[in-house]
């Protein structure tokens, strides 16, 4: 069996809504820039970086775009599962729950398998082995079947995007600091909690940055920073930036529907709108 044209089509928009979420973070970065102020920590070990007066990432915004992204990128699986159980003109007892199921241990698994009934018993293995318990079974939760599940199901409740500060994007205008004694720590940049969310109050220290030495002078105004944004998510207490959902995440997907519906991972190209005529837009 071949994958179906509809969890193709929902696999790819979903490829097509994070690269338009991608797309207005990186317009919003260039539009304005974020600047913050940065200070000398009393013991002269980092700086530290402050949360500007009207800072206001349109968090809300972003988040509805992942919703989609992630609905579409769950939904390809379920599609290819209803394929499946409805094989040779099969009706399911319950077509109600029949789902690609994302389990974490194998209880859960049997719950399951009752709304699968008509699934090819082929297939139904391929599926079994795809569960987080059987591919991670050190932490199923950071599994990327996992993480769509959680995701898709926090879009509904209570999920949530932040924005996370991009150690290779933040530029330093400094009033000429001096670097004295090497640390043992050495260089970092530490980012508070799971990034911003724009309620933070003004003043509020939101990342540090260290160089590796003391701060020389004595001095403890440092200047500003200008910072790029991306957007990221916490699942599992886990950050994920959601450059790493679209490239990584959606990758898996298509690694699980090629070997679910064949039995071998597939070397198309299909996820990719290089695959579709680029003058037509995202698929609907």
């Amino acid at each position: 069996m071949t994958i179906n044209q509809w969890s193709r089509l929902k696999l790819t928009r979903s490829w097509w809504i994070f690269s338009e979420l991608l797309g207005r973070v990186e317009t919003w970065n260039t539009s304005g820039e974020f600047s913050a102020d940065v200070r000398v920590l009393e013991d002269r070990t980092a700086l530290e970086f402050l949360t500007p007066s009207g800072f206001r990432p349109p968090v809300a915004e972003w988040g509805l775009l992942l919703g989609d992204a992630v609905h579409n990128a769950r939904s390809a699986l379920d599609a290819l599962v209803w394929d499946l159980a409805h094989s040779d003109g099969a009706t399911p007892s319950k077509p109600g729950r029949v789902a690609f199921p994302v389990t974490t241990n194998e209880r859960e698994w049997m719950n399951n398998m009752k709304a699968l009934e008509m699934v090819p018993g082929a297939h139904l293995e391929r599926i079994r082995l795809a569960q987080p318990w059987v591919t991670s079974p050190d932490n199923p939760q950071l599994d990327w079947l996992s993480v769509l599940s959680r995701l898709d199901n926090d879009d509904k409740h209570r999920g949530r995007v932040v924005a996370v500060p991009l150690e290779e994007g933040v530029e330093l205008h400094l009033n000429g600091l001096t670097l004295g004694d090497r640390l043992p720590e050495g260089g970092y940049f530490h980012v508070w909690g799971s990034g911003l969310s724009g309620t933070e109050a003004a003043g509020t220290p939101f990342a540090r940055f260290g160089f590796g030495a003391l701060i020389a002078g004595e001095d403890t105004a440092a200047g500003t920073a200008t910072i790029n944004l991306a957007p990221a998510v916490t699942v599992f207490d886990q950050v994920f930036p959601v450059g790493a959902l679209q490239e990584g995440m959606l990758r898996y997907v298509r690694q699980v529907l090629d070997e679910v519906a064949t039995g071998s991972e597939l070397q198309e190209a299909w996820i990719t709108p290089e695959s579709f005529d680029p003058t037509a837009g995202p698929p609907r």
